[in-house]
């Protein structure tokens, strides 16, 4: 029976690369289960001898009770799609492993090096989704890119109004809010390619051995089960870049910066797309039917919008921002959630009014050439701001 000798090296050998290449064995056209063709001796240290004599590979780790494994070779040996490597993290007798199999002329190469558990979570599993991090993604890139790994396409996306959810709601929300797109992520297409978080609010997908034909139908899929995942308090509102490589030769990073690029495009038309009146998309929702919190960000979110800008649209003045989501009030906003934020931005302004009108009187009274009646008009308007702030604090519109 297969038994492992030395199931984790430790620091002087952490980083050994062990390699073992493996013909299928074939029954019915179908992969069963590998023989052992070729390995070197960190592939020994790890799983022992007994492994080189028998007639079946994954049979041994499924006596070692390393069923990660054997799922992910099966699961890559007969997908329908086909591919030229996969990589993955997998807990193996206690430790984290990087995994990683080629077919490369009718074998598969299988390699792996083991992760002390901090070095994994700092450099390559990012600690709330569990995704790869940007470093592994930009590594994992140039790797292909080197490779000249081909048929190859990227999926890029962007959570819409993530930084609204954090400020207006607490990042506890906004962390909910992360874990739940990337568990969509994870179950479409962990077996297939590699997903990574990339940014604050921005996810990668690599696929390798994916044509352009087939990722246009993948992206379709992934919009879908964004629509119809129900958890509350709101649904998930994303924009999706995608590309392919059209050849081997051509630079990876070109075919990022297209996925990029239709990103941006996209965040155009892809944003709180659900509107009061019914005539958004998805599904068409209107009025109550919206979860609030999703009224609320629709909101807030048009306004960041409208006065940060974008690249392919000219930011606007607080006034002018103002103005339109008034004009907005009843159509594509819900009118009380549009009521309670002019309120409040009426109340911020007021009080940025204040303290440059506190400021004026301060300076009037420690001046030489002042008036008392220039004083007292002074005075007088700061009273009226003060008033006016009161009055707003004492409306209350109910939501």
């Amino acid at each position: 029976m297969f038994t492992c000798s030395n199931p984790v090296l430790q620091h002087e050998s952490a980083s050994a690369l062990a390699t073992v290449i493996l013909k299928p064995i074939v029954r019915k056209n179908k992969i069963v289960d590998f023989k052992v063709k070729d390995w070197n001796h960190t592939f020994i240290s790890y799983f022992g001898l007994e492994c080189l004599y028998g007639d079946i590979f994954l049979r041994c780790l499924e006596y070692e009770g390393k069923h990660e494994l054997v799922e992910m070779f099966f699961a890559l040996v007969n997908a329908e799609t086909p591919f030229t490597s996969k990589s993955m993290v997998v807990k193996l007798q206690g430790g984290y492993y990087f995994t990683t199999v080629v077919r490369h002329q009718g074998t598969y190469i299988f390699t792996f090096i083991p992760f002390a558990e901090n070095l994994l979570r700092s450099n390559c599993q990012d600690e709330l989704t569990g995704l790869f991090t940007r470093a592994y993604y930009d590594k994992q890139l140039e790797w292909y890119n080197q490779e000249k790994t081909w048929p190859l396409s990227l999926i890029l996306l962007d959570i819409n109004g993530l930084k609204t959810v954090n400020d207006s709601f607490g990042h506890e929300t906004g962390d909910r809010y992360l874990q739940r797109v990337a568990a969509i992520l994870k179950a479409m297409f962990q077996q297939i390619g590699f997903v990574a978080r990339i940014g604050g609010d921005e996810f990668a997908v690599a696929l390798p051995g994916v044509h352009k034909e087939e990722l246009q139908a993948l992206v379709r899929k992934l919009r879908f089960h964004c629509q119809e995942d129900k958890q509350q308090p709101f649904k998930i509102n994303i924009a999706i870049g995608s590309a392919s490589r059209r050849n081997e030769k051509q630079d990876i990073w070109a075919v990022v910066a297209k996925a990029e690029n239709r990103l941006n495009q996209n965040k155009l038309f892809e944003g709180n797309n659900a509107r009061w009146d019914g005539t958004g998309y998805p599904q068409g929702l209107k009025g109550e039917e919206i979860p609030l919190l999703a009224r609320i960000i629709s909101v807030l979110d048009a306004y960041d919008t409208m006065t940060h800008g974008r690249v392919y649209k000219q930011k606007l003045s607080q006034k002018e921002a103002i103005a339109e989501i008034k004009r907005q009030r009843g159509k594509q906003f819900d009118p009380r959630v549009v009521d309670v934020f002019l309120a409040m931005m009426e109340k911020e302004m007021l009080l940025k009014k204040l303290q440059q009108e506190r400021e004026k009187l301060h300076k009037l009274a420690d001046g030489q050439d002042f008036t008392s009646q220039d004083l007292l008009k002074q005075s007088r308007y700061v009273d009226q701001i003060i008033n006016q702030i009161y009055r707003i604090s004492k409306v209350e519109v109910k939501l």
